[in-house]
């Protein structure tokens, strides 16, 4: 006993024994409007995986989604709990992760056309995935956008400024021309009015 109290192991009634476990991940901090992707697993008392299980997800915010993985964008800031909750096999086991919303603080730092590239410039102390994020280049000529989305496992370090070459987005910038720094779903994070240098 400890202090005064008892400890006592789970007792099994008519040979019950829990055998579906589930795993939310780990906690991590994203930025606003960030479309993330929620894995869970479901294991057995042998942390082997289970097939043919159902996934609900809470995300804390008052939306849910069902799925193994899915998809999920926060449009405030805060500190939510995400309750994976897995069932099968008669069974039925719940597990969290908090997440940490932060304001979106990236910016379109510069744009340089003779040097030929766009810099992106994170002002949080944290690494920010920016996979699926989009750079739109609004030409002055109507007719002649285009669009940049940038490929799976994109970060940018804490307080970093990082350049993308227009050889790489293919985003040749002219006088009069914009620059926006869009969400996966396309709302505009920044905008940037090209000056040329």
């Amino acid at each position: 006993s400890v202090l005064g109290a008892t400890i006592s192991k789970p007792k099994l009634t008519g040979g019950y024994k829990q055998t579906v476990f589930a795993y939310a991940g780990e906690d991590m901090v994203i930025p606003v409007g960030a479309h993330t992707t929620f894995e869970g697993r479901a294991v057995n008392d042998r942390n082997e995986s289970l097939g043919a299980m159902h996934y609900k997800w809470s995300f804390g915010d008052g939306d849910t989604e069902s799925g193994k993985a899915v998809k999920h964008a926060y449009h405030e800031p805060g500190v939510y709990v995400v309750m994976l909750s897995v069932s099968g096999n008669n069974q039925r086991s719940r597990d969290e992760r908090v997440v940490t919303v932060i304001p979106a603080e990236v910016r379109i730092s510069s744009v340089a056309w003779e040097e030929g590239y766009i810099e992106l410039a994170n002002d949080t102390d944290q690494m920010l995935d920016v996979s699926g994020w989009k750079l739109f280049m609004e030409k002055r000529r109507a007719g002649s956008d285009r669009m940049f989305t940038f490929p799976e496992n994109t970060f940018l370090a804490p307080y970093a400024e990082v350049k993308f070459s227009t050889d790489v987005t293919n985003l040749r910038i002219g006088e009069g021309d914009t620059i926006q720094l869009l969400y996966p779903d396309e709302r505009k994070v920044t905008e940037f009015g090209a000056k040329l240098e």
